[in-house]
């Protein structure tokens, strides 16, 4: 994850899917990104929390299904903008949404016979 430049979100509208490609941080094993009130993203996971994360490549491909969640860490704020400094050449300011996985799903396309790989998470959905 934290190799990929560009990562896809898929959100829930209404009764339909929403993709839109997105900025992130992979720390500490959780994804991040960023987003304000006002982005169709923001508003559809204030709405319903289900979120599904790609990275940018088919051949090296990791999904994250789950549901994102703001957070209020000014600590971890300023930590994730200065990692998005390094990595994008910008100072990111809050909010964050972070992803709580419930699966993962990796594989390497070249190899898909031998790759596919399932993490099935425990944790406990906070639903909007």
């Amino acid at each position: 994850m934290d190799k990929s430049q560009n990562y896809w979100i898929n959100t829930i509208r209404g009764n339909f899917p929403h993709s839109r490609p997105v900025w992130g941080i992979w720390y500490k094993n959780i994804f991040y990104f960023g987003g304000g009130t006002e982005t169709r993203n923001a508003k559809n996971l204030l709405k319903n929390n289900n979120i599904s994360v790609h990275t940018e490549s088919g051949e090296k491909v990791v999904i994250i299904e789950g549901y994102a969640e703001q957070f209020s860490d000014e600590e971890l704020h300023q930590i994730l903008g200065e990692l998005y400094e390094k990595k994008y050449k910008m100072f990111h300011p809050p909010p964050f949404w972070r992803v709580i996985p419930r699966t993962v799903l990796a594989w390497q396309m070249s190899d898909f016979a031998n790759t596919p790989t399932k993490f099935i998470c425990k944790v406990e959905k906070k639903d909007k």
